[in-house]
């Protein structure tokens, strides 16, 4: 998978590889196949629109309001 790399106005963006991911269960390295990154263990990481998602899309939200609900008390309502 490849990303593009800000440049100055007027030129063409140039085209990066993605930088290496590991599994955050095994520590595995984790390589594109596809929609997804892999790893030898059999471990799936979907990617959406060229992101990895390492959170399950129905937790997603759930799980990143996690982060704001104890510094935010009156958001959590």
């Amino acid at each position: 998978m490849a990303s593009l790399k800000p440049t100055p106005s007027g030129r063409e963006a140039a085209v990066a590889p993605m930088i290496g991911f590991v599994s955050p269960r095994t520590g595995a390295p984790l390589w594109q196949e596809g929609d997804a990154l892999v790893s030898v263990a059999g471990e799936r990481v979907p990617l959406v629109r060229g992101i990895p998602r390492f959170v399950p899309s129905d937790s997603y939200a759930e799980a990143f309001g996690l982060q704001w609900n104890p510094a935010f008390p009156d958001t959590a309502r």
